[in-house]
């Protein structure tokens, strides 16, 4: 069955006039998750939910109490719209498009990243793509502009960011740590799991990338950006939220021998980047919220990578001052 074309008006605001359960949320991995609630926080009657992973945890900050529907097809049941992330962990939000697409209901995709926009929609040599696309910064609109040419594509404010570099700064006074530190000593790296450019699978780069990283830090501490006295530093690594716990506790002890590394032993996102004086990671979303903080970050892509696809001008890239 074709879907009803998509009326590109559409917006969280608009959606306030809409029936009470006609709204469709489906949501597995934290990125679009936080985006998609931040924006729809305005609404609740409209909505019904369908979410698993880490978007339940996120589903509980902005709606608490709200509860989940036992089953995606009943989710969808009767409803007018669907709403859905693009995250890699999982087919949930795959499936939940192809159940709007066989229903005919009308159906936006929140991207949350700025890589693999095509690669979003395909599972198993499927493709289904929805009628429009919600963005969050004019990087993504252009990107998604570029790649689905034919769909509606809408750039919404990016509430949660804002919301997040606020309550850093806010965190950041209660610590009485608004003056830089340098040389840095608190470094902050976040994880993620790294996937193939073409297939989406999962590599284990992370791990080379994280090798990388410590093979290189002397270049930092030599041109003065890391704090040359090693009992001085605090390295914390932040596993990202789709990532298995333990994942990096044996490469950890490894490496203790050398360095201080650490699991990041704080829950919230605002309270570690209020302590981080630099962060690091490869191509993942809290690289641009460590920006938008102020925090200089830098890819730590190794240069036998594919080059990191952030189209930020202000991250800095580790391979760019690699030592011979």
């Amino acid at each position: 069955m074709k879907t009803r074309p998509l009326i590109s008006s559409i917006t969280p605001d608009s959606l306030k006039t809409w029936p009470e359960g006609s709204v469709a949320v489906v949501a597995h991995d934290a990125g679009a998750a936080r985006l998609l609630f931040s924006w729809l926080r305005p609404l609740k009657q409209q909505l019904r939910f369908y979410v698993e992973g880490p978007a339940l945890g996120i589903l509980e900050q902005e709606f608490p109490g709200t509860k989940v529907h036992p089953d995606l097809e009943v989710c969808l049941e009767r409803t007018q719209l669907l709403l859905s992330g693009t995250g890699w962990s999982s087919d949930l939000e795959h499936r939940a498009r192809l159940i709007a697409a066989a229903q005919g209901l009308q159906s936006i995709a929140v991207v949350d990243h700025w890589v693999n926009y095509h690669e979003r929609f395909h599972r198993d040599g499927c493709f289904v793509v929805p009628q429009s696309l919600w963005v969050a910064d004019a990087e993504a609109a252009k990107i998604a502009q570029r790649e689905f040419p034919n769909l509606a594509v809408q750039q919404l404010p990016n509430i949660w960011l804002n919301k997040l570099v606020e309550d850093v700064w806010a965190c950041k006074r209660s610590l009485q740590r608004t003056e830089r530190q340098h040389p840095a000593c608190n470094l902050l790296y976040f994880m993620e799991p790294l996937r193939d450019h073409q297939s989406g699978d999962l590599t284990g780069e992370e791990f080379v990338a994280l090798e990388y990283w410590l093979d290189q830090l002397p270049v930092l501490i030599e041109t003065n950006q890391i704090h040359q006295d090693i009992k001085a530093l605090r390295m914390r690594l932040r596993p990202h939220p789709s990532e298995p716990v333990g994942k990096y506790e044996t490469w950890i002890k490894k490496q203790a021998y050398e360095w201080p590394l650490e699991l990041d032993p704080h829950p919230s996102l605002v309270t570690s980047l209020a302590y981080a004086d630099l962060a690091f990671g490869c191509e993942t979303q809290a690289l641009v919220a460590a920006l938008a903080c102020d925090i200089t970050a830098i890819s730590t892509l190794p240069p036998s990578a594919p080059p990191c696809r952030l189209p930020h001008r202000k991250l800095q890239h580790l391979a760019h001052r690699s030592r011979p």
